[in-house]
């Protein structure tokens, strides 16, 4: 019997959905709703369950589209949940993965241009890891590079029958009774068009000029004349790894290089990178989002930016740790204003992904997967570099990171299975600072603790120094880097040259 996928879009949408499942499974019959709503309500009451559901969108991503899709994640009828999107846009992903998308796919208007081709993005959820794919923006590992190379599929003729009745789409009632009214159709390839549809051209994904211009997030360019800062972002999948304490002690790493280095706390219910920094009071991130404000004013960044050291500026968390959920944009602005105004982003995360972690992990230049010993170590910390890949972030962009190398527990065993189970190329082991860490950063002296000749201070150094060159950062007494141009853009007045404790 073929396998049966639940659908539901309109008919722009119909043809992508159609080959995208039959890219996975050949002859699969097609059963179309009018509602995400309806075909969870008929998916729950099936006595097996389905081979996939794939559903658009574009145009109803509402909160009423969340709920209903989590409502048919959580039945367990449909395995495979494939969601098809405008364009991949990172707070966007994240919500349709939290309802319970498997796979999230951009719609064909939406490209990326990539070697002088074209392809069709998507980003795949954990349990597509077995599925075929054409093309991924996953982690960099998908066939042909990650490309669609080659023509693409024709889209199927179809023919449609009934369900109960001889002709015409159907009202098909919830068992009989008081439920509302469902639309639907079973597709099935066959053979050929029908003599009443027109035959539809094959559509070769390899040409360079797509019908509609490409429609991008706009980002600053250097190429452009506005210098982009490189942002590093460290993330974990458990807390207490030492995530805050590597990206302080980086950060004042940077700035004693003579980098203009900006951190940002994005844990931002209970974030406490201040601390180490030596804040005595932090300021309200949430002062940068105003309602109906398209655009961040600059006295709100200048307001919420806490002077740390030369150099050295401080953002985040915010103030009611309720609110967190509604900093995913203002947090992706803020960071585009920071690549044009400083040389270095580093942005330090929690264990939990909101939509501004998500958009700050899917724009970096380095990931940090920071790791320490403990039974679920190793496969947590695989499973937050599976994450950001689905995000979009290749692998080569990743860097794991075992910390407090060399204590009780975390030799050289450890090491080499952490490194094992995290299988990227970059890698990197921070020795343990024993209690000297632990009592200079909780008194706020992070940036004495770096010039220190220990072990940790001396690997956190060597780290940062070959990070930035790669990153190409201009740091001071190195003269194989060539300095960045200065950027003159919005003239705020960022405490880049003050030290201090407080944000006055």
């Amino acid at each position: 019997m073929a396998a049966l996928w639940l659908t539901c879009c309109g008919g722009a949408d119909f043809g992508q959905l159609t080959r995208e499942v039959n890219s996975r499974a050949s002859g699969a019959q097609l059963l179309r709703f009018n509602s995400v709503g309806q075909l969870a309500l008929l998916a729950a009451d099936l006595p097996h369950e389905v081979a996939g559901a794939a559903v658009s969108a574009r145009g109803t991503a509402s909160a009423e589209f969340e709920v209903a899709l989590g409502d048919l994640a959580r039945s367990g009828r449909a395995p495979q949940i494939l969601v098809l999107v405008d364009r991949l846009e990172p707070g966007l992903i994240a919500r349709m993965f939290y309802a319970g998308a498997t796979e999230v796919i951009a719609a064909e208007d939406a490209v990326v241009e990539d070697g002088g081709k074209v392809r069709v993005a998507r980003v795949e959820g954990a349990s597509q890891a077995a599925v075929p794919k054409a093309a991924s923006a996953s982690d960099g590992r998908g066939q042909n590079g990650g490309h669609r190379d080659g023509a693409a599929t024709p889209r199927p003729a179809s023919r449609e029958a009934n369900l109960g009745k001889p002709a015409g789409a159907v009202s098909a009632d919830k068992g009989g009774s008081g439920g509302g009214d469902v639309e639907a159709s079973i597709s099935a390839p066959s053979a050929g068009p029908r003599s009443d549809e027109p035959v539809r051209p094959e559509v070769d994904e390899r040409v360079s000029e797509p019908l509609s211009p490409p429609r991008r997030r706009p980002q600053p360019s250097a190429a452009a004349g506005s210098p982009s800062a490189p942002v590093i972002a460290a993330i974990s999948g458990r807390g207490g790894v030492g995530k805050t304490t590597l990206v302080t002690a980086m950060a004042c790493c940077a700035s004693q290089l003579g980098l203009r280095t900006a951190v940002l706390d994005l844990d931002l219910m209970f974030g406490d990178a201040y601390g180490f920094l030596g804040v005595d009071e932090p300021q309200d991130l949430m002062r940068i989002d105003r309602v109906g404000q398209q655009d961040l004013a600059d006295e709100d960044i200048e307001a919420t930016a806490m002077r740390v050291a030369p150099g050295l500026t401080l953002w985040g968390p915010i103030e009611r740790p309720e609110c967190a959920e509604m900093m995913g944009v203002p947090v992706e602005r803020l960071i585009a204003v920071l690549r044009t105004l400083s040389d270095l982003i580093l942005i330090d995360t929690s264990v939990f992904w909101g939509d501004a972690v998500a958009a700050a992990v899917a724009a970096c230049d380095r990931c940090l997967i920071v790791g320490a010993s403990g039974p679920a170590s190793c496969p947590s910390s695989s499973r937050a570099a599976d994450l950001a890949g689905r995000l979009g972030l290749p692998r080569t962009k990743m860097v794991s990171v075992l910390n407090r190398f060399g204590a009780v527990g975390r030799g050289e065993e450890f090491a080499l299975r952490f490194e094992m189970a995290m299988s990227l190329k970059n890698r990197v082991r921070i020795a343990d600072g024993g209690p000297e860490v632990a009592e200079l950063s909780s008194c706020g002296h992070m940036a004495d603790l770096v010039l220190g000749g220990g072990e940790f201070a001396r690997g956190v150094r060597t780290f940062t120094t070959e990070t930035l060159r790669e990153l190409g950062c201009a740091v001071q007494g190195r003269g194989d880097v060539a300095p960045r141009e200065p950027a003159a853009k919005r003239r705020l007045r960022l405490p880049w040259g003050r030290q201090g404790g407080g944000g006055q």
